[in-house]
């Protein structure tokens, strides 16, 4: 991928949205990012530009994470999904990773690192290595 990776991110906390740009800005792939508070907000994004990657809140206000999760599903060009959450249960993991959640990362005081493991490895996934044609 020539071009920066285009980062999605859903969450309806300006302060999240904030750290969450703040803590990504450390990547080594580069990347733009655009924000959103609802997916009302972000489904043009999604459907118009075109992502590479999703950062999505579970609680979101209309449309929860988990249903926008199943709407993606059929979607023809879906990005993957990092799903962020403040619920660190078995139940909510695995309804999200059954919704089609690619990974899960809880927000927790301490989840920047978290956070920029899961964006580094879905990114490597749509980032060709080095050298390949």
């Amino acid at each position: 991928m020539d071009d920066p990776a285009r980062i999605l991110l859903v969450d309806d906390s300006p302060f999240d949205r904030e750290l969450a740009i703040l803590t990504l800005r450390g990547l080594a792939t580069p990347f733009t990012i655009r924000e959103a508070a609802s997916w009302e907000e972000a489904r043009g994004l999604v459907d118009g530009e075109g992502i590479d990657l999703l950062l999505l809140d579970l609680s979101l206000p209309g449309m929860d994470g988990i249903a926008v999760l199943r709407e993606l599903a059929g979607h023809r060009r879906r990005p993957p999904v990092v799903v962020l959450s403040g619920y660190d249960d078995h139940e909510t993991v695995s309804a999200a990773r059954a919704a089609g959640a690619d990974d899960y990362v809880v927000k927790t005081l301490d989840w920047g690192e978290p956070l920029c493991r899961a964006v580094e490895r879905a990114l490597a996934r749509i980032t060709p290595p080095v050298g390949s044609a």
